[in-house]
């Protein structure tokens, strides 16, 4: 275990844990909510689905364009915003919602695609 023993080895660790802790827990929590959601289980699956195969293909060219850093920060924000959305702005327009939840497929898709491509 001499690797621990070297403090960016472990930065770079507890970092990467985090980044695949939260982007896991709001990717699920996402697909499990989805069926509360207004409107047709189907077309909402079916929006959800398209919005984070746009996500992966963004990561991907994003990421072969610019870095690691600037690419998860620019889809943590994404998913932040929607997250936000949802929260503070979802209830009083309901009609909204699934473009908020867009948003945050969107950005923990990418994320997925963005902390993958790390640990490689």
């Amino acid at each position: 275990m001499y690797f621990l023993q070297q403090g960016e080895i472990v930065l770079n660790l507890c970092l990467m844990s985090y980044i695949w802790s939260a982007y896991s827990f709001c990717y699920y929590l996402l697909i499990m909510e989805i069926k509360y959601f207004p409107g047709d289980i189907f077309y909402n699956n079916l929006s959800r689905s398209l919005s984070e195969l746009a996500g992966c293909a963004l990561a991907g060219v994003l990421l072969a364009k610019t870095n690691i850093r600037i690419t998860s920060t620019f889809f943590f924000t994404i998913a932040l915003i929607g997250g936000f959305l949802i929260l503070n702005v979802g209830e009083e327009h309901m009609d909204w919602l699934p473009c908020f939840v867009l948003f945050s497929s969107f950005g923990t898709s990418a994320i997925s695609i963005v902390a993958y491509t790390a640990t490689l």
